[in-house]
């Protein structure tokens, strides 16, 4: 897409108007049209640009004036990125996503804070040198994104919350994902299907919600709240192995308990692992008595696996904050991403009735 010249100059003109601290009354077309070497008409589009950003008052003949309140923020050619911790994640935006902002004139800044200091504290993040924040995972709440919208600071959520109607947001169609997992699981005669859950805080219960309320449109008379287990909160993610380990032995236990327990798990990567590791220690092959389907960070192809690319929801991030801080994007959009299932050796045929019940007997025995 070709910017507009009065786009770019647009910027210019706030850049201008910064440095040289003007106040009050800008000067009229024709100077700045011949200071900026552009012809009047551009020079008016550009303006225009400047009072839909709230930064100058267009009044008439008597002028073009500068709103004092809006003077002092600086245009930066900075776009933050809040919640990215993992030095591998970090990695990847410097040698991937910042050549694609410089295209386009901008540089980069990992915010790497505390998050529930941002929380109490969220005039702190106005203190950053940045033009818009894009925020990581689920580091954005909505008291942070009223904040930031009243100081008319651009930001994306790289997670859907429906709950802000005004936010850019992009994540994964886990709707989609959960179609494609239910119904390959189905095709292959399982009806008793186990969904682990990561926790949330009350910020994000909707997600909670929204998983569930796939897990029912697609499990139809299968659906059973008894087999969506909540995952303890095991601090930041991913939690190590030796954290999940027993956790997994108890949600094992409760699931085995169970009058009919399940044939295939839908569980996150950081617990996929144990999950099958502890299942074979009890003598459940896998996947001739039990399959299971891992979503999150890629594994091995022994896994049958959903491989989430945070990478594809950062740059698209980035490309959306780019066309609003170039005065590109009318409404606020809300993306999703879809993303392939990758077949793998973990997933197969249902075990019949009678093979399950011999298992559920092996575990109440003390197998686990």
């Amino acid at each position: 897409m070709i910017t507009p010249i009065y786009h770019s100059l647009s910027e210019k003109l706030e850049e201008y108007i910064h440095d040289r601290g003007l106040s009050g009354r800008l000067p009229g077309l024709g100077p700045l049209s011949r200071e900026f070497g552009v012809n009047q008409l551009t020079m008016s589009k550009a303006i225009r640009l400047l009072e839909e950003k709230g930064l100058v008052t267009i009044n008439g003949t008597r002028g073009t004036f500068v709103n004092e309140e809006r003077r002092s923020r600086p245009v930066y050619k900075v776009i933050g990125l809040v919640g990215v911790t993992k030095l591998d994640e970090r990695d990847y935006i410097l040698d991937n996503l910042e050549p694609y902002a410089e295209r386009s004139g901008y540089h980069l800044l990992g915010i790497t804070g505390s998050m529930e200091l941002f929380a109490t504290r969220t005039q702190l993040l106005t203190t950053f040198p940045v033009d818009g924040l894009i925020f990581c995972y689920s580091s954005l709440t909505s008291g942070i994104a009223a904040y930031l919208h009243s100081e008319q600071i651009p930001i994306i959520a790289c997670n859907r919350r429906p709950d802000i109607p005004w936010l850019d947001t992009v994540d994964f169609d886990h709707d989609a994902h959960y179609r494609k997992i239910f119904a390959s699981l189905r095709k292959l005669g399982h009806r008793r299907i186990a969904v682990l859950t990561l926790p949330v805080s009350d910020e994000y219960r909707h997600h909670k919600e929204w998983i569930n309320s796939i897990c029912r449109k697609y499990l139809g008379a299968d659906y059973a709240d008894e087999l969506c287990y909540p995952l303890p909160d095991l601090g930041p993610y991913p939690p190590k192995r030796e954290d999940v380990r027993p956790h997994v032995t108890r949600l094992l236990e409760y699931f085995h308990s169970l009058p009919e327990p399940p044939t295939a798990f839908i569980a996150p990567s950081s617990y996929v692992v144990e999950l099958k590791q502890q299942l074979r220690e009890q003598g459940f092959r896998i996947p001739e008595d039990i399959s299971l389907i891992s979503w999150g960070s890629r594994l091995p192809q022994e896994f049958t696996q959903i491989y989430f690319d945070y990478r594809k929801i950062w740059l698209y991030g980035l490309r959306r904050m780019l066309q609003l801080l170039n005065r590109q994007a009318e409404q606020p959009e809300e993306k999703l991403l879809k993303m392939p299932c990758i077949r793998g050796e973990s997933t197969g045929p249902a075990p019949s009735k009678k093979k399950n019940c011999q298992q559920n007997q092996y575990s109440n025995k003390g197998g686990i």
